[in-house]
């Protein structure tokens, strides 16, 4: 990345001085992170970093903290939409296994179980 490191630009900032997990298997941990108004431009060492950034970029030392990638839960309900067309509601009130069996025998062929498991 060619960059004027004279040039002042306040959006960047250079994170270090803690332990930085990233998701790369082959280098799980970095030195420091460079940003760039919302966007990661640089990981790695200090020094490879460093010199990605422009001579005013912010720094923000971690102190020995830790720094890792956010996390989002998707929470699947939106997947879930689409398992409930392909699943058999159980009805309320089946009280022992024999009940439940006598029901799993009633929907055998039912076609939503066609696809994956399959139950005698």
């Amino acid at each position: 990345m060619c960059r004027n490191r004279f040039q002042s630009k306040n959006s960047q900032s250079l994170i270090f001085g803690g332990t930085i997990c990233i998701a790369d298997p082959n280098q799980p941990h970095v030195e420091a992170v460079g940003v760039e108004n919302d966007a990661i431009i640089a990981v790695g060492s200090h020094e490879a970093v460093t010199a990605q950034l422009h001579l005013d970029a912010r720094q923000i030392d971690l102190d020995g903290g830790h720094l890792m990638p956010g996390l989002i839960d998707t929470h699947v309900h939106t997947a879930l939409g689409g398992f409930q067309e392909r699943t058999i509601q159980f009805p309320d009130g089946l009280k022992n296994a024999s009940e439940i069996i006598d029901f799993l025998a009633s929907v055998k062929q039912d076609p939503r179980l066609k696809i994956g498991d399959s139950f005698t």
